[in-house]
């Protein structure tokens, strides 16, 4: 007992130890509309509300009811909620409760590997491999990628559940509760589920194979039948709509994934994505032909342990697999970012199964007592290289400006970077080199980005150069008639060509939409003012006022 604890307690300080620096770390990208700026996130009493909408509803309503990929994280999202209403909209808070969760993860993780018959040196080896990898460090040092973590978290939870002895019908529930409470984190885990094939059909099943493969898989199959319940309910209709041409440019997207998600473990650099679109919209055959073998190479191995009684290695292939193929979906469309989020969930197994290996199948071979402990020592060298990486990554994740920069350094190619470069250098005054990254983004972007143009005619208004300005956002419109800071230049070009009546309408639509847009309110304001009592401006804004006071 005494031992265990002292693993436990080598697992917290490595684990915290190597995310510490995100304590430091403000709000990015997303966590700007999820907390910062939530429409509903205010309030507990809207928690109920998350059980029946995507994950986009607090930041924008209902704008991404037919996006073709739904997100429904209900879970994750009350986490957000609880932690606004405890501590307000403080950083740090947030991001220790994504340390925390990581850790809980690192913990039941090592509990698992000791329940699959790995030694507690192998166990608590492959623990700390997953703690401190920064490939995967993206899914704790961003906020919003705390669903990946949670999702794993109470995966975890209900496998170590399943995996005790001797069965209980209590266990089947608890297993069944805790699937479920993983699927309301991220729909990841449905993939988790799957992985878990090669534990549940064993290599010499026992007499009635069938039945006992059911009885197994009954829990499972409870928790997510809850899950999809729960998300048909939320969305009402299936959460992927995708064309058949799309499959087919998904699936050959699938082994160039799989292949750079293995080699992000390998080289243990953490990915700045800011794009799967761009990053995935031509791939060389040679990287597709490549892919596939390396995935049949990783099969083989896995079905040959497989009837050895190596059952491990199976999982850990099967999660890696079954995890990372979704995101070939995402390439489909422009607006998907991140890569150690999804790395995390499919990572897992694949670190208890190296340690493993190093600790129960090659240490044991060793003879030589000064080798075993040169091994040992190597092997915790290796552990604080990669925990300083992790911590080092944390610098990536301080603010705005260092993901951007960070992306485009990881990624010179993609124009997504410099277009978020460019938000940043507007927010700061800087407009003319804004309006500089961002027309290089245009130039970069495979296809034309409607978030690029209104981007250009933020910077080109701010500038003072207003008929570029409502040009680049009558040219976004085109592109994406629903983009709201392009209706914002539009409503200011239909006042200057003389349709106040218009302009008046499309502020007001706006400061509806979203009340955290400050923007069309001051400029019915200012409208108002200029054009006086009787004009449409000043009826807009009345209307406006009453709205709010009613």
């Amino acid at each position: 007992m005494r031992r265990r604890a002292a693993i436990a307690g080598l697992l917290a300080v490595v684990a915290v130890g190597s995310y510490s620096s995100a304590l430091r770390n403000g709000f990015v990208k997303e966590d700007h509309f999820n907390i910062e700026r939530g429409r509903a996130i205010g309030s507990l009493a809207n928690v109920p509300a998350l059980f029946a909408h995507d994950a986009m509803w607090n930041s924008w309503g209902d704008r991404y009811d037919g996006a073709p990929v739904d997100t429904y994280r209900p879970l994750t999202m009350t986490t957000f909620f609880l932690e606004v209403a405890f501590f307000g909209r403080t950083p740090a808070p947030f991001h220790a409760t994504s340390i925390l969760v990581h850790l809980g993860c690192v913990l039941l993780l090592f509990a698992v590997g000791r329940a699959l018959g790995v030694s507690e040196r192998g166990a608590a080896s492959g623990a700390v491999l997953f703690a401190v990898h920064p490939a995967i460090s993206g899914a704790v040092h961003w906020i919003n990628g705390r669903s990946d973590p949670l999702a794993v978290f109470f995966f975890l939870a209900a496998l170590l559940a399943w995996l005790g002895r001797p069965a209980r019908p209590w266990r089947g529930l608890l297993v069944a509760l805790l699937f479920f409470a993983a699927t309301l984190c991220k729909e990841v885990a449905f993939c988790l589920a799957a992985g878990l094939a090669p534990l549940v059909i064993r290599a010499r099943p026992p007499p009635r194979r069938l039945a006992a493969v059911l009885r197994s898989s009954l829990p499972w199959l409870a928790g997510g039948a809850l899950g999809l319940g729960a998300r048909l309910f939320g969305l009402e209709r299936a959460a992927v709509h995708r064309e058949p041409d799309q499959i087919v440019y998904a699936l050959t997207r699938m082994p160039v994934i799989w292949l750079d998600g293995l080699g992000s473990l390998l080289r243990a650099h953490g990915d700045m994505q800011s794009s799967l679109f761009e990053t995935y919209a031509i791939v060389p055959s040679w990287k597709v032909v490549l892919g596939l073998a390396v995935v049949a190479l990783m099969v083989g191995l896995a079905i040959w342990l497989w009837r050895r009684q190596r059952a491990l290695f199976g999982w850990g292939t099967a999660t890696y697999l079954f995890a990372m193929a979704p995101i070939a979906l995402l390439t489909v469309d422009e607006g998907w970012s991140g890569w150690g989020r999804y790395l995390y969930s499919a990572a897992f197994p694949l670190a208890i199964g190296a340690g493993a290996i190093v600790f129960d199948d090659l240490l044991e071979r060793v003879t030589s007592g000064p080798l075993r402990r040169a091994l040992m020592v190597g092997a915790a060298a290796c552990a604080a290289l990669l925990g300083a990486l992790t911590w080092l990554e944390g610098r990536a994740w301080f603010d705005d400006r260092t993901v951007a920069m960070s992306e485009i350094a990881d990624h010179p190619d993609v124009s997504v970077g410099y277009a978020a470069l460019a938000a940043v250098e507007d927010r700061d005054g800087r407009h003319e080199k804004a309006l500089q990254l961002v027309d290089h983004a245009i130039r970069l972007a495979p296809k034309e980005n409607f978030n690029h143009w209104s981007a250009r005619a933020r910077a080109l208004i701010l500038l003072g150069r207003r008929s570029e300005a409502f040009a680049a956002a009558h040219h976004a419109l085109e592109l994406e008639p629903a983009d709201q800071n392009a209706r914002y230049i539009h409503a200011l070009g239909l006042l200057e060509a003389g349709h106040p009546s218009e302009s008046a309408a499309l502020l007001l639509e706006l400061a509806r939409e979203d009340p955290g847009f400050g923007a069309p309110r001051a400029s019915l304001r200012e409208g108002a003012r200029r054009l006086g009592p009787e004009s449409a401006f000043a009826a807009a804004l009345h209307e406006l006022q009453q709205g709010v006071t009613q």
